[in-house]
C-alpha cells in the first residue's frame, strides 16, 4: 500500500480565490525554508543538517533554536518517512539512531527514518546554566538556573517539540509522515497528532504516557505494581508471595532507621528503594528476576538483599558513571565544568531532599557545575500540578501536603501516600516559575490517525492500564500487549512480535497479536544452610558442602553483580558481609568482607575482574566466623585450594555445572 501523500481536499470553498492565493505564499515561504541534508556517514545513505525554528512558536518572544536533524535512507526514492522521537525527556535522538534503525529495520529498506536533537538537547543546543560547585543541588539550584536561562525556561515543552517536528517535516519536503514515538516522546507524538494530523500518515506509540501528559502522580504505576507483584510468581515460582512478602517486610521496619547498623532502614527508606527497584525492573530482566526472593528475605527479617537490589537498581537505571551523562526519570544532569570569570550567585536554600529521578552530580574537583535542566524543563512546562504558576514556594508546597492527604491507601498500595509523593518527582518543579496547573497543551480530541500502541505487560513507568485508557481515546487504534516485556517494547521485545507488528501496520497488513512466552525465570531462594547443598569437587561431607556453597556465593553474590560494577560501588551480600568494586589504573576489580549467600559461609579477599563473571585472586573461606580454608582462583574459572583440610580442584565447567544445579543458571536466561 502506499503510503505517500493523501489526496484529502479541504470540505470549505468559501473565499476561494483567496485561499489560492495564500496557498502561492505558502508555498513559496515553505520553499525558501528548505534544508538539504548532506551526506556525513554510512556511504551516504545518512544525511545531516539544520532546521532553524522559533524559540517561540507564537512569535511572541523573538529568538531561534537550530535543530541537528539525521536522516538514514537505503534507498534513493524511499516510499515514506518514519520520524522517531525518543523519551527521557532529554533523550537524543540523534544518539538512538542506531536503536531505531534496528527496530524499524523492516521497513527501512524502503523508507526514511528521520530523527533530531530536540530543543535544548545534544547537537540543538544544550540547555546547560553553570552554577557554583558544592551548591545544594536537590531543586533550589533551579532557581539560579531559571534566572540564567531568563525567556527560554518556558520554550521547552511538548507543545513546542510539536511544533518543531512540523517545522522539520515542511524544512525536508517530507509530504505525510510515519511518526514514532518511545516513552516520553509519545506525549509530543500525541500533541502532534492533535495539531497536525493531516501530516501524519500513521502513529505508532510504544510505552505511551496519557495523552494529556504524565501525572504528577502516577496512579497507574501503583495499579500495574499491584498486578505485577500478585502475579509474577503464578508459575515460576508458586511458593512464593511478593505481594504479602512486601507487606510483611515493610510492616516489620521501624520509623526511624536504627543507628550503627549498615542494613539498618526505615520504613519510608524501604518504600524508597523498593519503588526504585520496581521501576529499574521494568528496563532490567535481572534486577526483576531478582525482586520475589529478595521480598522474601527482607519479610523474613533479612534487609540485606533489598539493600544490595537497590543499589543494582540505582546503577542499571542511572548507567556507568563514566559515561555522559544521560537524563534518567526526568532529573537534571550536572556536569563538571571547568573555572568561569564569575560565580553563578547565592543558591536558595535546599528544597528538600532529591526524589526518584532528581538530579546526578558528578563530582570531580571543579569551580562550577553545569546543570543540564532540559529534562526537567520539559516536565515541568508539560505536567499539571496542583498549584499555579503564580503560587510562591510555600503556598506550592502547602497544596503537595494536602494532595498527599487527599490520597486514599487504595490508590497507592502498596505504598504510603508519601512515597507516591516522593516518588513522583513533584519538588523538582516547585521552583519552576511556569508549573502549574494550565500547562500549555492541546484541548482537542485525538484524531482518528490509523494509529498502533505497544505496551510491554512488565512496565512500571508507563503501565499496560494507561495504554489501554489511551487506546480508548483514539477512534480505531490498535493496542499489542506484548507480554514478559517491560518498558520500550520495540527494542527490548526479544521474539520479535513487535517488530514485525509495526512492520505489518504500516505497510497495511494485518497487525497479529503476540502469544505469551514462556514464564521467565526468577531468582531462587538462598539455600538454608550449606548442609543442604550438594557436596562438589569430588569431596564428600562437609567439605564438599562448603565447597559448593563457596562457588556459588562467587556466582551470586560477585558474578552477577560484574556487569554493574564500577569504581566505589559498595553493595552488601545476599546474608551478609559486603562487596567493594574498584578500579586502579583500568584495573577492575572487587574486595570481599565476609561475604555471604549460603547462612554461615562467607568469603574474605580481593579479586581481580577478568572478561568474564569469573575473578582471579584468593579468598579465605569462613565457617560459622572460623577460617575453614583458602581457595585460589584462575581467570579461567578454576579453583584450587584446601577447606577442612580437603584439597579443592574445581575447572570452570565443573563451576558452571554446580551453578547450573542449584539454579543460578537463570542469568543466562535472562541476557
Amino acid at each position: 500500500m502506499h503510503r505517500g501523500f493523501s489526496s484529502e481536499r479541504s470540505r470549505v470553498r468559501a473565499g476561494l480565490t483567496a485561499l489560492i492565493v495564500l496557498g502561492l505564499l505558502a508555498s513559496a515561504g515553505a520553499a525558501q525554508a528548505r534544508t538539504r541534508l548532506r551526506a556525513c556517514g554510512d556511504q551516504g545513505r545518512l544525511t545531516c543538517g539544520r532546521v532553524s525554528v522559533a524559540l517561540d512558536p507564537s512569535g511572541r518572544v523573538a529568538g531561534r533554536v537550530s535543530l541537528f536533524v539525521e536522516r538514514y535512507a537505503a534507498v534513493a526514492h524511499p516510499s515514506a518517512t518514519v520520524l522517531a522521537l525518543p523519551g527521557g525527556p532529554g533523550q537524543s535522538g540523534v544518539s538512538l539512531l542506531g536503536d531505531f534503525r534496528d527496530g524499524l529495520r523492516s521497513v527501512l529498506s524502503t523508507d526514511a527514518l528521520v530523527t533530531f536533537d530536540e530543543r535544548g538537547i545534544g547537537r540543538s543546543g544544550s540547555l546547560d546554566c553553570r552554577v557554583p560547585d558544592g551548591s545544594d543541588l536537590a531543586g533550589s539550584v533551579l532557581s539560579a538556573c531559571v534566572r540564567k536561562l531568563g525567556a527560554r525556561a518556558r520554550f521547552y515543552s511538548s507543545d513546542d517539540t510539536a511544533s518543531d517536528i512540523e517545522a522539520i517535516r515542511r524544512a525536508l519536503g517530507l509530504g505525510r509522515i510515519d511518526l514514532y514515538g518511545v516513552s516520553y516522546g509519545t506525549f509530543p507524538a500525541t500533541e502532534y497528532a492533535r495539531r497536525y494530523p493531516s501530516g501524519l500518515a500513521h502513529l505508532v506509540l510504544d510505552s505511551s504516557l496519557p495523552a494529556d501528559g504524565d501525572l504528577d502522580v502516577k496512579l497507574n504505576t501503583f495499579t500495574s505494581v499491584r498486578r505485577q507483584l500478585a502475579t509474577i510468581c503464578t508459575v515460576v515460582c508458586p511458593g512464593l508471595n511478593p505481594a504479602g512478602d512486601f507487606s510483611r517486610f515493610v510492616g516489620r521496619l521501624p520509623r526511624t532507621a536504627p543507628t550503627g547498623d549498615p542494613t539498618g532502614v526505615s520504613r519510608d527508606e524501604a518504600e524508597g528503594i523498593l519503588l526504585d527497584i520496581l521501576y529499574a525492573s521494568d528496563l532490567d530482566p535481572f534486577v526483576r528476576a531478582s525482586i520475589p526472593a529478595a521480598l522474601k528475605l527482607g519479610a523474613d527479617g533479612d534487609n540485606s538483599a533489598i539493600i544490595r537490589l537497590g543499589s543494582i537498581a540505582a546503577v542499571s537505571e542511572a548507567g556507568d558513571p563514566d559515561d555522559a551523562p544521560a537524563v534518567t526519570g526526568g532529573g537534571p544532569v550536572v556536569k563538571t565544568a571547568g573555572p568561569v570569570p564569575e560565580a553563578a550567585g547565592p543558591v536558595p536554600e535546599a528544597a528538600g531532599p532529591v526524589p526518584e529521578g532528581g538530579v546526578t552530580a558528578r563530582a570531580k574537583r571543579a569551580s562550577t557545575v553545569v546543570v543540564d535542566a532540559e529534562g526537567v524543563a520539559t516536565r515541568c512546562e508539560d505536567e499539571r500540578f496542583v498549584w499555579s504558576s503564580g503560587d510562591s514556594l510555600a503556598v506550592r508546597r502547602a497544596k503537595v501536603r494536602r494532595e498527599q492527604a487527599g490520597l486514599s491507601p487504595a490508590e497507592v498500595a502498596p505504598f504510603t501516600a508519601g512515597t507516591a509523593i516522593d516518588g513522583s518527582g513533584i519538588a523538582n518543579c516547585e521552583r519552576w516559575p511556569d508549573a502549574g496547573d494550565h500547562p500549555a497543551r492541546e484541548r482537542r480530541a485525538l484524531p482518528a490517525v490509523p494509529t498502533l500502541i505497544l505496551s510491554g505487560e512488565d512496565d512500571v513507568r508507563t503501565p499496560l492500564e494507561q495504554a489501554q485508557t489511551l487506546a480508548g481515546q483514539i477512534p480505531g487504534s490498535i493496542l499489542l500487549p506484548v507480554a514478559g516485556v517491560g518498558h520500550a517494547v520495540l527494542v527490548n521485545d526479544s521474539t520479535g512480535c513487535a517488530k514485525r507488528a509495526v512492520a505489518a501496520f504500516l505497510t497495511g497488513a494485518p497487525v497479529l497479536q503476540c502469544t505469551a512466552p514462556a514464564p521467565t525465570p526468577v531468582d531462587p531462594l538462598p539455600p538454608g544452610s550449606f548442609a543442604a547443598l550438594a557436596p562438589s569437587g569430588g569431596q564428600s561431607g562437609e567439605p564438599g558442602e562448603v565447597l559448593t556453597a563457596s562457588v556459588l556465593t562467587l556466582h551470586h553474590d560477585v558474578g552477577f553483580i560484574s556487569p554493574y560494577a564500577f569504581g566505589g560501588l559498595a553493595v552488601p551480600g545476599t546474608i551478609a558481609g559486603g562487596l567493594l568494586y574498584f578500579a586502579v589504573a583500568k584495573r577492575p576489580g572487587v574486595l570481599l568482607e565476609d561475604i555471604s549467600y549460603v547462612p554461615s559461609v562467607s568469603l574474605t579477599g580481593e579479586l581481580t575482574l577478568g572478561t568474564k563473571d569469573y575473578g582471579a585472586g584468593r579468598v579465605t573461606v569462613k565457617v560459622s566466623g572460623h577460617d575453614y580454608g583458602v581457595l585460589r582462583l584462575s581467570g579461567s574459572g578454576a579453583i584450587t585450594g584446601r577447606l577442612g583440610g580437603a584439597v579443592v580442584n574445581v575447572s570452570g565447567a565443573g563451576r558452571t555445572a554446580i551453578n547450573l544445579a542449584n539454579g543460578l543458571g537463570f542469568v543466562d536466561q535472562l541476557r
